[in-house]
């Protein structure tokens, strides 16, 4: 959009700040917010900005973009102390009137499930930064990563401010890592002269039923879908999910109904007494995700537990994350 004057060159030829993030981009968005509100309906501007939070947060100051996305939360490991810091972080960042803007995939990292779930990296050769931190493979357990995604994903849902999803998480897909080199389309790979993977992982299409070769995404042999479907994905269907709800699908559908009421006003933090375990209290509710192998007991003062990140018969074990329904602050 814009770029230095005199086009300089980088120090770093894999890293020209030169030629994004200059002041110049600023009075375009302007001019482009200006046209949104001429309108007589609402739009919104949202900025894909892979900046720090304190870098991301002049997007939206004086009447710029109505939102960008904080990448920094989907930029830290499994970790609490990570995942806390990235939070505060974020929320200071953020200019008044404005909101912070949440996610944990999109579609140039791995999703969730694998990210959280690799237990065993395999060497990585690429200049992109952001890459080895969130398409990093290997060996993958999926049960693993899929108990800390849905844990995630319930302290992500009661943050305050907006949260988008990317399609397929609210299924607990993993990252196709299989793919065949000729099926992949990421310029990536053609690029790093088959080195580097690329993010076509995330980007296949949806399993909407059990069924092969399509999984009824489109109907095969006449529309093939754009990225070869792995045979496994039948088990993370749409239609296996969409009637239980101790499903990945049922939790997000519960989340979904619930965080308007239950989770309102300000982040507090409260003293968990372990450092894996990280809570906080909105309104009249609190989330407490325990990032450590171990369950956490809550003590009973907060109240009553209305939805938990593992199905029943699973509860108690870390990765989880539950959120209770108690009484406000004074």
């Amino acid at each position: 959009m814009v770029k230095r004057d005199g086009l300089p060159d980088a120090d770093d030829p894999t890293d020209n700040p030169h030629m994004w993030n200059q002041p110049g981009v600023h009075d375009i968005f302007s001019r482009w917010r200006a046209i949104a509100d001429s309108y007589d309906r609402e739009l919104t501007l949202v900025g894909e900005v892979w900046l720090p939070p304190t870098k991301a947060a002049e997007y939206v100051q004086s009447r710029r973009l109505h939102q960008v996305f904080h990448f920094d939360l989907m930029l830290q490991p499994w970790d609490a102390a990570a995942f806390r810091s990235a939070i505060q972080g974020t929320l200071r960042s953020v200019p008044d009137g404005a909101a912070p803007t949440w996610t944990l995939n999109n579609h140039d990292v791995h999703r969730m499930v694998t990210r959280y779930g690799l237990v065993s990296a395999d060497p990585m050769v690429t200049d992109d930064a952001n890459a080895r931190h969130t398409r990093m493979r290997g060996r993958v357990d999926v049960e693993l990563g899929l108990r800390r995604a849905s844990g995630a994903a319930l302290l992500l849902l009661a943050l305050p401010g907006s949260v988008y999803l990317y399609q397929g998480e609210e299924l607990g897909l993993p990252e196709v890592l299989e793919l065949p080199g000729d099926a992949r389309r990421d310029p990536i790979w053609r690029r790093s002269n088959q080195r580097e993977h690329g993010r076509d992982g995330s980007r296949v299409p949806l399993p909407w039923s059990p069924d092969p070769p399509a999984f009824g995404f489109s109907s095969q042999p006449c529309s093939p879908p754009w990225l070869p479907q792995p045979d496994w994905y039948g088990k993370f269907a749409v239609s296996v999910q969409d009637n239980d709800p101790n499903s990945t699908l049922g939790m997000y559908r519960a989340a979904l109904a619930l965080r308007r009421r239950l989770f309102q006003g300000p982040l507090h933090w409260i003293d968990t007494g372990r450092p894996d375990v990280l809570a906080f209290r909105r309104g009249r509710g609190i989330c407490v995700t325990a990032f450590g192998e171990a369950g956490y007991a809550a003590p009973p003062e907060w109240g009553r537990p209305v939805l938990c990140s593992q199905p029943p018969n699973r509860q108690g074990r870390g990765g989880a994350a539950t959120w209770w329904f108690g009484t406000p602050l004074a």
